[in-house]
């Protein structure tokens, strides 16, 4: 929120610029219109000098007396003679529409243009679309599938992974499986196993003290425990040792069968509303979990391979500036992580099945998203492209007056320069 100072000297930008801005289109009606009836008069002297190459009487009583002012002083004066009314004068007095409405879009244009989409760049981001839908229907169900075998330990690769889960250190506060808190889902109880409980969890391992609760009949009860439910004592450590042993533990119990509860829903398991609460419980032991989010990942990580391959094989030398490459490749991945997020949406709704729901590409897809928006609002504003069109006629004056003044014209270039180019006052 801007404050009433910042307020006030937008207000005064904006007048200043209004005034500018009116001031610039007198000055440029005046000077054009000046120089529209100098190049007639360049014309029919031109047009004289040809007469007179076939021996006929040049006539120079169209000329005007210039006198000795210059500039826009001189223009002002000149076109009063001649029976101008300059005190209202605009540019758009002596331009066409066209001509005022090609000037609008180029004066109006974004800060950062858009490359205009092929036909490639439209086969490529639908297919990297179709990929990552592929991707989240064959992985996207906890139950089946990838996730189902890797939480089986009976496999090859899931007994593996248990193998690595029995590695973390043993009698953990984290642990503690007594009333209410026991059973395979106990790391969803737990609100350390939870990553947005790490501090919770550094707490416990430190001090040696597990600590929680549960609801009964909408009532909350707390569990205080300095020993497991075996009645054997935790241990108490160090800051940096309760860190380096909550590490370890997280990312072994990352690859158990049940692996870590996905992010926050070890919170919702602790809220006072029970529907909540049934819905983390029955998401966490049907398998959606930690690791199940990095398998459903892989429809995010298959349209940021495809689009961003295509497009560093179809951009390597290409003289583009970099916002406006930056720019095309956002629009690229936002339209195709949309149509993923779509699709995995539409199948939630049609098999009513919140399984199905894949967390990991719906929240890329936004954040992918929102700074888009802002881009397109910063790309737009106002103020900067105004800034920006004064700096180009600043640059494109001085680029065009050394060419003029800096550069000798020759004899053909001089008669070129009359007939076709305006003469500047």
């Amino acid at each position: 929120m801007a404050s009433s100072k910042q307020t006030k000297d937008i207000k005064n930008i904006n007048s200043y610029l209004k005034e500018v801005d009116s001031s610039a289109s007198n000055t440029f009606g005046i000077m054009a219109l000046a120089n529209q009836e100098l190049l007639d008069g360049a014309h029919s002297i031109l047009y004289e000098i040809q007469n007179r190459s076939l021996g006929e009487k040049i006539d120079f009583s169209h000329n005007q007396n210039l006198g000795g002012e210059s500039g826009l002083l001189w223009a002002e004066a000149w076109l009063t003679s001649i029976g101008y009314d300059i005190s209202n004068l605009r540019l758009e007095d002596l331009l066409s529409k066209t001509e005022i409405e090609a000037i609008e879009i180029e004066v109006n244009r974004p800060l950062v243009d858009r490359i205009k989409w092929d036909r490639w760049d439209y086969i490529f981001t639908f297919g990297a679309a179709i990929m990552g839908s592929a991707a989240d229907f064959l992985w996207g169900d906890p139950t089946k599938g990838l996730s189902k075998y890797l939480s089986d330990k009976d496999t090859l690769v899931g007994g593996w992974f248990e193998n690595i889960h029995s590695l973390h250190h043993s009698n953990s506060p984290m642990d503690f499986q007594g009333v209410k808190m026991g059973g395979g889902d106990h790391r969803l109880r737990s609100i350390g196993h939870d990553l947005f409980g790490f501090l919770r969890g550094i707490w416990q391992i430190k001090n040696g003290n597990f600590t929680g609760g549960y609801f009964d009949h909408g009532r909350w009860h707390d569990i205080v425990e300095k020993s497991n439910q075996f009645g054997k004592p935790y241990d108490q450590m160090g800051w940096d040792e309760a860190i380096w042993y909550y590490s370890v533990h997280v990312f072994c119990d990352f690859f158990s069968s049940k692996s870590l509860p996905v992010p926050g829903f070890g919170y919702l398991a602790q809220m006072p509303y029970r529907d909540m609460r049934k819905f983390a419980h029955e998401m966490y032991s049907n398998g959606y979990n930690l690791r199940h989010m990095f398998i459903q990942g892989l429809s995010v990580g298959i349209v940021e391979l495809i689009v961003r391959t295509y497009f560093y094989l179809k951009y390597p030398k290409y003289e583009i500036p970099k916002e406006q490459l930056l720019l095309k490749e956002n629009e690229m991945r936002l339209l195709a992580h949309s149509l993923v997020t779509a699709f995995n949406i539409g199948k939630v709704i049609i098999t009513k099945n919140p399984l199905n729901l894949n967390l990991p590409q719906i929240l890329f897809t936004m954040y992918q998203f929102w700074p888009f928006i802002i881009d397109y609002y910063r790309r737009n504003d106002e103020i900067q492209i105004i800034l920006r069109n004064l700096n180009d006629l600043e640059c494109l004056s001085k680029e065009y007056f050394q060419k003029i003044f800096i550069i000798p014209l020759s004899t053909k270039e001089f008669g070129v320069f009359l007939s076709e180019k305006p003469i500047l006052i």
